[in-house]
């Protein structure tokens, strides 16, 4: 236990009654730095979370940097063409063995600091000056391996070596998104860009902001509706434990039947969407108690006009950077206003009800009490998006 409820400020029985209620929760957790290594320490760490995609790392000696939790690490492709992560440390002086994503890496990496040279399978194979060193054993220094699972197209890691598989922590993973329409292989689809964002919010606030499009019809009247026809269905919003779905369902009478929109969230930070010719899988990691950096990967379907393929990433675009501004004001506000807001709307924040409940069990869990992140299945079909009520 990393700290206790009474450290961290926290009321156990108040939450939990504001919890029965549907109240947003404490306004300095989403700024206290004591909440934000609580948070890296007993959420994070213990996640599984997307480092990057098979696509990015095609060819033996690519790999990709990334995060699980606060360990950086390395994920590569070896020369078997097996894909395996490594703590990004080098197990001399803890430096660095890379700092950016990189490709053709066959011979591994060389530490910067000290000149020490690894290959893909992690196995130290040249250290400077050890020669003389009688009691030097370089198979001690081998390169500390991360749990690694492959989900379709994604790569997940874990800073726990003890974890549950990633299908053990989220057993109905692949048949919730099955039921959105979601095909986890991208078969369909070819990787065209990445982007990585450094937003100035918390990572709770921009998960608030994500899971619900409530905010849609101010915010991006003139943005997001561009490349979305919502108005001849309903969308549908179902959580079930740590997953979060948004999945469009046309009207029976509709003309278009094609129209197609699907979308899986796992707690704490990874999304997928598919959508009509489009596609993209993203991971926030929290890099402060108000920043985030957020990274995505992007998919054209396979045959997608590229007209129609400008046309949804100029919109997600655009939607991006409304909503990373409307996060960074919204940060300042909820940590400078003395913020003590009341509740959700049942119906058009139903995500954001659930995903709080999750994060509540796992504080919960971790400051020794128990708590249920309401596992059973929560579903609300929302008016059509010309009533406002749309994607989140």
């Amino acid at each position: 236990m990393t700290a206790s409820a009474e450290a961290l400020g926290i009321d156990i029985a108040t939450i939990d009654a504001g919890r029965e209620r549907n109240a947003t929760l404490p306004a300095h957790w989403y700024y206290d730095p004591a909440i934000h290594e609580f948070e890296l320490n007993e959420i994070w760490n213990h996640r599984w979370l997307l480092a990057g995609t098979l696509s990015a790392i095609p060819n033996p000696g690519d790999f990709i940097v990334a995060n699980a939790g606060r360990v950086p690490v390395i994920v590569a492709r070896g020369r078997d063409g097996e894909v395996k992560a490594y703590v990004n440390a080098c197990p001399h002086r803890a430096y660095p063995l890379a700092t950016e994503s990189g490709k053709g890496a066959e011979n591994g990496w060389t530490c910067f600091y000290h000149g020490w040279e690894f290959d893909l399978e992690g196995s130290l194979v040249k250290a400077p000056g050890t020669d003389v060193d009688p009691g030097f054993d370089p198979t001690s220094c081998e390169l500390r391996r991360v749990a690694l699972e492959l989900w379709g197209e994604a790569i997940f890691v874990n800073a726990d070596v003890d974890a549950p598989s990633l299908l053990e922590a989220l057993p109905n993973l692949t048949s919730f998104a099955a039921d959105q329409g979601l095909d986890p292989t991208f078969s369909d689809y070819e990787m065209f860009d990445s982007r990585t964002y450094n937003i100035g919010t918390n990572w709770k606030l921009f998960m608030d902001n994500f899971l619900e499009c409530y905010h849609c019809p101010t915010v991006h009247e003139k943005s997001l509706y561009k490349g979305f026809d919502g108005s001849a269905g309903k969308w549908e919003y179902t959580t079930e434990g740590e997953l979060f779905s948004t999945h469009f369902v046309p009207d029976p009478e509709a003309r278009d039947q094609s129209y197609f929109y699907g979308s899986l969230q796992a707690f704490p930070g990874f999304l997928i969407i598919q959508h009509n010719h489009f596609g993209v899988l993203c991971q926030a990691i929290p890099t402060g108690p108000d920043a985030i950096k957020y990274e995505c990967y992007f998919y054209r379907q396979n045959g997608s006009p590229d007209q129609d393929v400008k046309t949804k990433v100029d919109v997600w675009e655009e939607t991006f950077d409304e909503d990373f501004v409307l996060m960074e004001v919204h940060q300042r506000s909820v940590r400078d206003s003395g913020f003590s807001g009341h509740g959700y709307v049942r119906e058009t924040e139903l995500l954001l009800i659930q995903f709080n409940n999750v994060l509540w069990a796992a504080y919960k869990n971790a400051l020794g009490g128990s708590a249920t992140g309401h596992d059973g299945i929560r579903k609300s079909i929302s008016r059509t998006a010309a009533e406002g009520v749309s994607l989140p």
